[in-house]
């Protein structure tokens, strides 16, 4: 039999073309090595998972930071209180989306939901005033970036969040509600195909807000090599288990999802879901 590694690329491109795949990217491919199961839902099914108010909070920041250095395709600089002002009714009209409705039906989430609107505003002044006290300006704001791999067919795509061309560095936002002193092998992954990409050299700056203090932590990637290896071989983990079959439900077939674990929550009473997995 030959080795998978030997596959022609061509064949590969059948496969992922056969799925609809156009490209890969840190998240899909974190997701595969996280959860298989999970990346199934989402790539497979095309059933996503509905984004949590913490999610939110980390676009309405980046976007934030974009808005107040005018680097922001949607505007112009503008205040901080402008800009924190918007935060707050995007956050409003995010709840209220239908697409999203079911997520915030339970007390639980409203909950979390007013947790997290009630502290977006410090979190934009905590970010905001990190970036504005750099000697240097920003000199490009989510900025895209393409990887080619010999032996994958398609690229793996991904879009960092801050270059410092002049410096050398790309800084990637993440906010958290506790304080974070190394990046976690997935971040590593992400930041790596940042910087392998620009030559820059890749941060993750870690935006901490709670009720009793504000700050931001800053780790570099400090095994850019490495950590591409990693990303390389998630995407043809990737490969190779979609090249198994042409029947998803042959792909489905393989694992099984953990309902235990929290990232399937929202799916343990969905019938509809569930039969999914029992074909």
């Amino acid at each position: 039999m030959k080795k998978f590694l030997d596959m022609p690329v061509e064949f590969l491109d059948h496969v992922f073309s056969h799925y609809g795949i156009k490209h890969l990217s840190p998240s899909s491919i974190n997701t595969y090595i996280m959860d298989p199961c999970l990346w199934c839902q989402r790539y497979l099914l095309d059933v996503p998972t509905d984004p949590s108010p913490a999610m939110f909070r980390g676009s309405t920041v980046d976007n934030a930071v974009g808005l107040y250095f005018g680097s922001h395709p949607s505007g112009r600089p503008r205040s901080i209180t402008q800009i924190q002002q918007d935060a707050l009714k995007s956050f409003d009209h995010f709840k209220e989306d239908k697409i999203f409705k079911k997520t915030w039906v339970e007390e639980d989430h409203n909950d979390k939901w007013k947790k997290e609107k009630d502290l977006i505003a410090r979190y934009i002044k905590t970010a905001i005033d990190f970036y504005a006290d750099f000697d240097s300006k920003p000199s490009d704001y989510q900025g895209e970036v393409f990887y080619e791999m010999k032996s994958l067919p398609i690229p793996i795509y991904g879009k960092y969040d801050l270059a410092y061309e002049k410096d050398g560095i790309l800084r990637d936002m993440k906010t958290v509600s506790r304080k974070t002193s190394e990046n976690a092998f997935s971040i590593n992954r992400q930041l790596a195909l940042y910087g392998t990409v620009t030559g820059l050299n890749p941060i993750a700056d870690y935006i901490l807000v709670n009720k009793s203090s504000a700050s931001v932590t800053s780790v570099e990637c400090n095994n850019v090599e490495e950590s591409l290896a990693e990303l390389e071989r998630g995407a043809m983990a990737i490969a190779r288990f979609l090249s198994l079959s042409d029947d998803k439900n042959d792909l489905l077939s393989l694992h099984f999802p953990n309902y235990d674990d929290f990232k399937w929550s929202e799916f343990r009473n969905d019938k509809g879901i569930r039969s999914l997995w029992r074909k």
